[in-house]
């Protein structure tokens, strides 16, 4: 538990954080956590009756493009993290879980949804008209850049509340701030309802400020002027980690006192954005031929199932392809830049 004991009094703590590059952040939210969230046991599949540690958590980081990048003790893959850029840029919209093709959400165990694809099909999957919300904010964004509804959302409470596996990520707001220079910073909040801070959160983080820069970018073309990521806000109702992953968390805090009686800052426990994007450019082809190769396979399998459905499918096929090839385009030249 927490280094020092307190009282039990059922409500979990709202704590806030603040750090300069995501690492930083990151590794505070860590150790605030330890530091000021509840402890209490809990059923279900990842507790099992035994101890986890809850809090909701602000996590500000300054600057998203900092240099100090990736956190070293969460052992994500680098690789990993790449591919999670293109999955939050739409990548993979289309390995959902489909039932139009026969695959069921109460029997197959591969995802009923992806971020993307809710920002930009809002409404789709519960029989309205979808809204690309993305498109939407950028636009409005670009045109009305004084406005504060610059707001995109995830939950379907039609399918969602009875869902086993809902959204987490369950809001973005987007505001530009005017700079004195005639310039634009686009400040962004994400919003969770839930989120495992040990292994979700460090690849949230990233997929997030793919995505600001990204939005960034597309505001700034359309408004002729430059526009750049500014700060970002992170929060989660339930900032938690399960009993099953404790062990996770007792060893990033080993090592954490180790480093600090060691005398070793963030610099040491991080891997800078210039090293991590120099690696990343030269796994770009591979990452886009492993999400082709995922969505070949994917068409293939649902055309074995619905030979009735070629045409529909080849059709989803082409689509797919043509996304990935300029979110391929986009991440190559986002990388490059560094």
């Amino acid at each position: 538990m927490g280094d020092e004991e307190k009282p039990f009094d059922g409500d979990i703590p709202t704590i806030s954080v603040r750090g300069n590059s995501p690492a930083e952040a990151w590794e505070k939210s860590i150790l605030a956590l330890n530091q000021g969230g509840i402890w209490y046991a809990r059923g279900g599949e990842k507790d099992k009756g035994g101890m986890q540690v809850d809090s909701t958590m602000i996590i500000t980081i300054k600057d998203p493009r900092a240099r100090h990048l990736i956190h070293k003790f969460p052992k994500v893959p680098t690789d990993s993290l790449l591919e999670y850029g293109y999955e939050f840029l739409g990548a993979k919209d289309g390995l959902v879980v489909n039932p139009a093709y026969g695959e069921s959400l109460e029997t197959d165990t591969r995802w009923p949804y992806d971020y993307h694809g809710r920002l930009v099909a809002w409404g789709k999957d519960i029989g309205l008209p979808p809204v690309d919300q993305i498109e939407e904010v950028i636009n409005r964004l670009a045109n009305h850049p004084d406005k504060r509804n610059g707001q995109m959302i995830t939950w379907q409470p039609p399918t969602d509340l009875g869902s086993a596996d809902p959204a987490c990520m369950q809001r973005v707001w987007c505001f530009l701030v005017p700079m004195p220079d005639g310039s634009f910073r686009l400040n962004t909040n994400y919003s969770f309802r839930s989120r495992n801070p040990m292994t979700a959160a460090p690849m949230n983080l990233f997929g997030e400020s793919v995505l600001q820069d990204y939005m960034a970018e597309q505001i700034g073309l359309r408004m002729g002027k430059v526009v750049t990521a500014g700060r970002l806000v992170d929060m989660s109702d339930s900032y938690h980690i399960s009993n099953r992953d404790q062990p996770l968390f007792q060893d990033f805090l080993r090592i954490h006192r180790e480093d600090f009686a060691a005398g070793k800052t963030i610099e040491d426990r991080s891997y800078e954005r210039g090293w991590a994007f120099g690696y990343m450019e030269t796994i770009t082809e591979e990452i886009n031929a492993k999400i082709a190769g995922q969505i070949k396979d994917r068409h293939e399998e649902r055309l074995v199932r619905n030979p009735d459905k070629r045409g529909r499918l080849e059709e989803e096929l082409g689509t797919q392809m043509g996304n990935l090839g300029k979110i391929h385009d986009w991440m190559t030249k986002y990388i490059a830049k560094g």
